[in-house]
Formats: C-alpha cells, structure tokens, sequence
C-alpha cells in the first residue's frame, strides 16, 4: 500500500512540475505581449495518509494559476492613461495652431498688418499719388486674404476634429462591445465565480481594453464578486456585466458647423466625458478652437468697422453721385438699434433684460452680442416675455449668455451708437456746399432714429435722392449730375454701418474683403475731408488706427501678438504638462512591469528548478519501480 501511495506522490510532483514548466513556457511566449500578466503556479501539500503514530505525505497539489496583478496600481495606469489622452489630444491642437499663426514670419497675419499700416503711412506723404493708393488696397486685399486663410483653416481643423469625435466614439463602441464579450467569456470559464480568477488569459485582454477605453473616454471600472468587469463613465455605464451601452452622436449646426455631440445611444443618460482622447476633442472643437476663430473675428470685425468709419466719412479723389449700402434692414419703421445688456441668468437660448420689460414685442428682429462668449454672434428672435424682458432665439448660442454681455437688437452687422453724422452736398459747378446733421436718436428715450427717418432726413437735405431698394438697403442717387454728395464727423457709427463708401466688405475672418468699388475706383480711397490737392487728413486717420486700442484697450497689431503670444504660453504650458504626464505614465507601466511582468531571465531560472523537479520525480518513480520489483521477486 505504501509504495502504491509512494508512486501517486511521485505522480502529483511530476504533474505539478509540468504544469510549472507549461506556465514558465506560457510567460516567456508572451513576454512581449501588450497587456500580458506574468502568471504562477501555486502549489500545497496533499493532505497526508494518517499512520496512526505519524502521517505520512502524499505528494502535492496544484492549487491554481494565478494572474501576478495590483488592482490598485492598474487603477492608477487606467487614470493616467486617460489624462494623458485628454491633455495630448489638446497639445497636439495647440501645437497645430500656432503653427497655423507663425506669428514671427512677415506673411504671417501680424507681418501682413504691419504692411498694410507701412503702405498707408506711405500713402499719407502723398495723398494723391496713384501708385500710393492701389499699393494700399493691394495691401489691404493681402491683409484680407490672410484673413480668410487663416479661418478657413481653423474651420477645417474644427470639422476635422469633429470627423475624430465620430470616430472615436465608433472606437468606444468597439471596445465596450468586446469587453462585454469577455465578460461573458470569463462567466462561463470560471462558473459563475465559483473558480474566481481562472481566466487569466481572458482577464488580461478585458484589462488592456479598459485601459485603451480610459485612454479614449477617461472610463472607470470595477469588478464584481462573480467576475464581470462594469465599466462607467461619470456616473452612467458604458458596460454592466454582459451588457454594453452603445453612444452614438447628435448632430447640430454650430456657427455653421456640422457638430456632433456624443449620447447614449438608447438615451439611458447624458454623457459627459471626464478624460481622455474624447474630452481632448470636445474641448480642442468647442473651446479652444471656437476662441482662437472667435479671437480672429473680433481682430477682423473690428478693423472692417474702424477702417470702413474712416473710409466713409471721408473724400476721395472725386464725390459721390450714387451710392448703394452693403447692408439693409427688412422693417424701415422700427429703431435702427436697441442696446440691452443681460441683467439675470440666461441660457444658450435666450436672453433677459429687465430694460425690456413692457417694451415693444422685437419679434422676428435679430440680436447681435457685443461682448461675452458669444461675441459677434446674431440670432433671430422667435418670441418675447414682455412680463420678464426676456428674448427667445431661433437657435442656441456656443455658450450661455452671461449677466452683463451686452447685446444690440438689430438687423446690422455693426453696432450703432446714439449721435449723428454730416451729409455734405455740392454742387461741382459752383462749388458750394451745404452741410446737413444727421440725428441718430437711439438713447432710448422717446421715438429712436429708424430707417425711414434716415431716409426722409437725407431727402430734405438733397430732395429725391434716398430710398429704400426692396431687400432693404439703403440708395442715395443725386437727381443731378452737377450736385454729389459725401459725408463726415459720424459719431454714431451708422454710416459705415450701413456699409455706405466703406473700405471693407464683410464682418468677420470668414468674410472679410477690400470693397471692389475701391478696387476698380482707387481715387475713391478717403484721402481727406476735401477734394483740395495735398490734403491727407484721412490718410492720416487711417495711418491713426496703428496705434489706437480699438479692442480692449490694445491695437490691431498689438491684438494679434498678444493672442499669438498666449496660444503660445498655453502651448507650451499643455506640452509640459503632457510630457510630465507622459512621465507619470511611463513611471505607473514600469511598477506594472516590475509587478505583472514577464522577466525571461527568472523564467529561465524558474525552468531550470522545474525541470530538476521533474527530473527528481521521474527517478523517485525508477526507484520505486526498482523496489517494487525487488519485492516481487521476492514473492
């Protein structure tokens, strides 16, 4: 009984060496394998055979084969993983920026504005000069053109970014799906939790997918008692147990922008992305690149507007005899502009101003916000609380309106401020002028200044000349071809407004562009006040504007050096910030691999001792053999 017991001892250490050795053989086979968790045998005692006075051993047992794995340390790889998504995503946009901006290189926007104002200071010592003008409208077009370049590639970066949105939610959606899968896998192989941590292999690959998925949506994951591996992002699961949650996106038209939103796709829950490549996309589409577009319009907007309210108070080479605005408005009987401001907690949607309350129904008018996150942009107002002051919109904002983002309700794409402007008549043959001032009423008090008022003041100073063209704008023809007109000192703004002689057309990056009347009829350029030879009063107006803070205090150039030296503090700020989390990452995978790593010298070391082992048992059971045989032969 004895040496029968002897040969199943010698058989449990033979089979246990050979399940060392296959599991040696399973880690050096997979040493380099991503996500691969070096395993072990755990070996015990049998329980020995009691001999009355001593028990006597009767070999050993495999107990299991264990995954080597800190849950807390994959818990910290996983967060990691995910900030580092999110920041490098927003780096590599920021990177891409500034190089879009090069704000050192002359044909950089900043260089094209700086010779633009070096042309028109040219210009100013020789006011008359031919070659100057056409030299500063070229320069102007440049100017233009660099403006348009420069949105029309932020745009494409927005729809570029937005196109990888999509994707990566596809991505997402691969990924909850296989997890799933294996939890299902891992439930039939370890029964339900009754063998726990048998699929080793298995519980690897669900690992290393929940780390790519934090790496895309900053997820968080849990396990529970029978093994399955719940997966969540914010407080909504993205994976419970056998089942996956599937996103997809919301499509809506931002600033004329194709935007997908990423949702559940069954609605269960909103989504909101704490980490990862998916939030570094979200936040590089709708903030960061939205400001750096929203920063080159107001650099745009800003000087269209200044430049057209030099250009259209000014003279030129010759007076006009027509003249036709770029703009219009579709209601000639209401106020040309209502200033309001909001005074209390608004959304994406609307905006409340208690100056409003019991005022006029604005209804179907437009609104333009003049400051705050929103600036520049309009929406058309769809319905009034005349109760509250509050205004409805026809469609959200980027952002929500804030307590003290001041706005217009009107249908122009520039502001108008309460004053006045001149409208000069002469007569070319006598040379007589009859100078007019013009009342823009808009303090809010009383009747403010409309269209009409506009219309019929200009008809009394120079009868039959205004009207209104059926789109809305505004036409000024001298009924003689002896008597023309210009106009000057506006302080209201409307004129240029209006877009009536103006230097630039459009009111943003996107659209921006030299007025094609000036590019055909140079001597049109304001040059002066007068058409007397040698006068560069306006000239030196324009030259003014260098130098002026027309936008938070600061100027043109000053403007765009300080929004290009930002981009780049951020830059370079993000990319430190990466690369110390790059750091972080590399520092968490290297106390994995010193954990759950496979280091093939130790192996072989390993392989070695089981390979005696083996060895050992073998001879044991030749021994035995050999006294067995002895005693048969005895028998």
């Amino acid at each position: 009984m004895a040496l029968l017991s002897s040969l199943n001892t010698a058989i449990s250490g033979l089979n246990a060496a050979m399940a060392a050795l296959q599991t040696t053989g399973h880690n050096i086979a997979n040493a380099s394998t991503p996500g691969y968790s070096r395993q072990r045998v755990n070996l015990s005692p049998r329980r020995p055979q009691d001999m009355g006075g001593f028990q006597l051993g009767r070999g050993v047992n495999v107990s299991n084969v264990q995954r080597v794995v800190d849950v807390a340390l994959e818990g910290r790889l996983r967060q990691a993983t995910s900030t580092l998504g999110s920041l490098g995503t927003q780096s590599d946009m920021l990177q891409r920026i500034e190089s879009l901006l090069n704000a050192l290189d002359d044909s950089s926007l900043g260089g094209q504005v700086a010779s633009f104002f070096n042309s028109i200071q040219d210009w100013s010592a020789a006011p008359d000069d031919s070659s100057s003008r056409s030299t500063v409208l070229q320069s102007g077009r440049t100017v233009a053109q660099t403006f348009q370049y420069l949105s029309e590639q932020v745009r494409i970066l927005r729809e570029q970014t937005n196109d990888e949105v999509s994707v990566t939610v596809d991505e997402v959606n691969r990924l909850t799906g296989e997890i799933a899968n294996l939890n299902h896998s891992i439930i039939l192989t370890e029964k339900g939790g009754v063998e726990a941590g048998a699929a080793n292999d298995l519980r690897d690959r669900r690992d290393l997918l929940v780390r790519e998925l934090s790496g895309l949506i900053g997820a968080s994951a849990f396990e529970t008692q029978t093994g399955e591996m719940n997966v969540m992002v914010g407080s909504a699961f993205l994976v419970f147990g056998q089942q996956a949650f599937d996103l997809t996106t919301n499509q809506t038209v931002v600033d004329g922008l194709l935007v997908d939103t990423p949702v559940f796709a069954n609605g269960s829950a909103s989504l909101s992305a704490p980490g990862g490549t998916l939030a570094g996309l979200l936040e590089s589409r709708d903030s960061l690149l939205r400001e750096i577009e929203q920063e080159i319009d107001v650099l745009a907007n800003q000087m269209i507007f200044q430049f057209n309210r030099v250009q259209s108070t000014g003279q030129g080479l010759e007076r006009f005899d027509i003249l036709t605005s770029s703009d219009s408005m579709a209601d000639a009987t209401v106020p040309i502009a209502i200033d309001g401001t909001v005074t209390s907690a608004s959304t994406r949607t609307s905006i409340t101003d208690a100056s409003l309350i019991n005022a006029a129904n604005p209804t179907g008018r437009e609104v333009l916000v003049l400051s705050g996150g929103n600036i520049l942009e309009n929406r058309v107002i769809t319905d009034f609380d005349p109760a509250t002051g509050t205004i409805f919109f026809d469609g959200e904002f980027p952002t929500d309106m804030a307590v003290g983002d001041r706005f217009q309700i009107t249908e122009l794409e520039f502001p108008v401020t309460n004053g006045s402007f001149n409208f000069v008549v002469t007569n070319e043959l006598s040379g007589s002028q009859q100078t007019v001032n013009i009342p823009v009423d808009l303090d809010g008090i009383g009747a403010d200044t409309t269209l009409n008022d506009i219309v019929a003041a200009i008809n009394a100073a120079l009868p039959g000349s205004a009207s209104l063209l059926p789109d809305g704008r505004l036409r000024i023809d001298s009924p003689t071809l002896d008597v023309r007109f210009h106009f000057s000192n506006d302080t209201s703004g409307f004129v240029a407004a209006i877009g009536l002689n103006t230097f630039f057309d459009g009111s943003d990056a996107g659209s921006i562009g030299v007025n094609e009347d000036l590019l055909t009829n140079p001597g049109r350029l304001s040059q002066g006040q007068s058409s007397q030879e040698g006068d560069n009063t306006n000239a030196l107006a324009f030259s003014a504007l260098r130098a002026v803070g027309v936008i938070n205090g600061q100027s043109f150039e000053d403007f765009y050096h300080a929004l290009a030296g930002d981009l780049g503090s951020r830059s370079r700020e993000l990319q430190s910030r990466t690369e110390n989390h790059a750091l972080i990452l590399q520092q968490v995978e290297n106390q994995r691999e010193r954990v759950s790593g496979v280091n093939v010298d130790e192996e072989a070391v390993k392989m070695l001792e089981y390979q005696r082992a083996y060895q050992a048992s073998a001879r044991f059971i030749s021994v035995v053999d050999e006294v067995l045989e002895s005693l048969f032969n005895a028998i």
